[in-house]
């Protein structure tokens, strides 16, 4: 990739000692919002949100790691086994991507602040919303599968992806556009659930008069949200497709499987109600 630079991230030699999930350390121990490894230093903070690849979901999500990244990574640095690597890169805004997937290549937005590790690759560049349409789209996807046909997704083959910011000038606020919104839509979409650190209250009983009427509701949203996020993503296809001249070779066109956003489900809705409810009663979200 002529316009990025693709970074393995750190191994820490020892994920069961280094990594956590986010609710499981106390939040006032987690350092956000850091923009340098000499920041996290000053915060004293012990853990920082971390990228650790994860299933497959575009734009955004997989917000749930933390690292232990104390003093700069004293005790990872420290570890016989741990390849502290690309440490300059930490905390920076990138696009990361699942390095191992059953299914297919995801690229997501990692905003500043996150560390990643080594099965949380990450590229930088000076227009990421460029650099993320161009790794959601299936022109990026058709020459990865015809570079290294496989699950596993190496800093290398992203690398060597014929990604040019030129040949995709004359749309370029139009492929941001597109991407400013399907970040947006895939975010809220993770905030929906009580395991984002952002989660605020169970979107679908905002304002409905009975259950009934909000799961109603919730459907309808879920629906139309889809529905946006595969016009995004279909137009996306679209310009990169026409911007390196695949038009034969491809199509813009979406199953409905790689929409990677919530589907009504009434049990597990209704599970994460009572979850709720029980949350609030308890005082978890005082």
């Amino acid at each position: 990739m002529d316009s990025a630079k693709a970074c393995s991230g750190i191994q820490t030699g020892d994920n069961d000692r280094f990594l956590r999930q986010w609710f499981e350390v106390s939040l006032s121990s987690i350092g956000f919002n850091i923009s340098t490894n000499n920041e996290s230093v000053r915060s004293k903070c012990k853990w920082f949100p971390h990228k650790k690849g994860g299933e497959y979901i575009r734009w955004y999500g997989n917000c749930d790691y933390v690292m232990n990244w104390q003093n700069g990574g004293e005790d990872i640095i420290k570890h016989p086994s741990s390849r502290p690597q690309n440490i300059s890169y930490l905390f920076r805004e990138g696009v990361t991507w699942s390095h191992t997937s059953i299914s297919s290549f995801s690229a997501r937005i990692s905003e500043p602040g996150f560390t990643f590790n080594v099965e949380g690759p990450t590229a930088f560049a000076n227009n990421l919303n460029l650099l993320l349409g161009y790794l959601c789209s299936s022109v990026a996807y058709h020459f990865m599968m015809l570079m290294n046909p496989a699950l596993h997704f190496l800093v290398g083959t992203v690398s060597i992806l014929p990604y040019d910011e030129a040949r995709i000038l004359s749309r370029k606020d139009d492929v941001i556009t597109i991407t400013d919104e399907a970040i947006s839509i895939a975010r809220d979409n993770w905030n929906y659930y009580e395991t984002s650190w952002d989660f605020v209250r169970i979107t679908f009983i905002k304002n409905a008069a009975t259950l009934s009427d909000a799961f109603t509701d919730w459907e309808s949203h879920c629906l139309a949200q889809r529905t946006r996020m595969k016009e995004l993503e279909e137009e996306n296809n679209r310009l990169f497709i026409d911007a390196y001249g695949l038009q034969a070779e491809l199509t813009p066109d979406v199953p409905d499987e790689q929409i990677t956003l919530a589907k009504p489900d009434r049990d597990a809705d209704m599970r994460r109600l009572v979850s709720y409810a029980l949350g609030c009663m308890m005082g978890r979200y005082s």
